[in-house]
């Protein structure tokens, strides 16, 4: 299935679209708030984006375009990652 590329408030980022459809990555990702889960969880994530969360979260802009000093918020996060299942269920 390969990687996708999206666009994100002005920014450009990929998507790992087998990692998007798959039930493991799902199911970690689901869990991460809960205990034992969140390494898991985390994992999944960095799999979802193509092992860049690192760098992804120091990168994912505010709705005004500009990135936090600390990096990206929780609810920019959220967006972000709704995005990017977005882009992974596009049909081309």
């Amino acid at each position: 299935m390969g990687t996708r590329k999206f666009e994100f408030r002005g920014s450009d980022f990929e998507v790992d679209v087998a990692a998007a459809h798959s039930m493991r990555v799902q199911r970690d990702i689901s869990l991460v708030g809960e205990p034992g889960h969140a390494a898991k969880g985390w994992e999944s994530f960095d799999k979802l984006f193509c092992g860049r969360l690192d760098e992804y979260l120091d990168s994912i802009p505010g709705e005004d375009g500009k990135v936090g000093e600390h990096g990206c918020t929780d609810a920019d996060f959220v967006a972000f990652v709704q995005a990017a299942s977005e882009a992974a269920n596009a049909k081309n």
